[in-house]
C-alpha cells in the first residue's frame, strides 16, 4: 500500500485529532466521510490546543507516550478495523519503541491492524546503521506480530527524489 492509498483507505490516527471543523479540513482526499463521520468522534483527542506535557525525564516520557499509543492505535481500530501511524527515527523514539515491544504493549496492542509509515528517512541503505527504518524495525517492527505488507517503508536505495514519488504514489 502507498500512502497515497492509506490517505483514501485508512483513517489515519493524525487526521482524528483536528478540531477543526471546516469542510476542508476533514476532507475526502485525507479521511473518507464514511469513515470521518462515524469512527472519528470514537478517537480520544489527544492534541488539544495549549496542551502541554511536562517531564523529568525521558524514561517518563517514553512511558505516557507509549500509554497514548496504545489508547490511541486500540481505539482506531475499534472503531475503523485499522488504524495508520507515521513513525520517526532517532534517538527520541527509540525508548518508545522498546518499550511498544515489550508487555504489557505487545499483547494490548492489535499490531496486524496497523499501517506503518515513516515521515522521514535517510538515504542510506535500509541496513545502514543511520536508517530509520533499520532503528524502527530493530527496536519494534522485528519484535511484534505486525503484517510485513503493512509496512510501508520509503524506498531510499531509488535515490531521494524518485523515493518520495514512489512513496506519495
Amino acid at each position: 500500500m502507498s500512502y497515497r492509498q492509506a490517505r483514501h483507505d485508512v483513517p489515519l490516527i493524525y487526521d482524528a485529532f483536528s478540531d477543526d471543523t471546516r469542510s476542508d479540513a476533514r476532507s475526502e482526499e485525507y479521511l473518507p466521510e464514511s469513515i470521518a463521520r462515524k469512527s472519528v468522534p470514537n478517537i480520544p483527542r489527544l492534541c488539544e490546543r495549549d496542551m502541554v506535557k511536562h517531564f523529568t525525564d525521558r524514561e517518563q516520557m517514553s512511558r505516557a507516550a507509549a500509554d497514548m499509543f496504545a489508547r490511541t492505535v486500540s481505539a482506531a481500530v475499534s472503531a475503523c478495523g485499522h488504524a495508520a501511524v507515521v513513525l520517526s527515527g532517532g534517538s527520541t523514539p527509540r525508548q518508545l519503541y522498546e518499550l511498544l515491544a515489550a508487555e504489557p504493549y505487545r499483547s494490548a496492542i492489535g499490531w496486524d491492524k496497523i499501517f506503518f509509515f515513516w515521515s522521514d528517512e535517510r538515504c542510506v541503505p535500509e541496513h545502514h546503521q543511520d536508517s530509520n527504518y533499520r532503528l524502527v524495525y530493530e527496536r519494534l517492527l522485528s519484535r511484534v506480530p505486525v503484517r510485513q505488507e503493512r509496512v510501508c517503508r520509503i524506498p531510499v536505495e531509488l535515490g531521494w527524489e524518485e523515493a518520495a514519488r514512489a512513496y506519495e504514489d
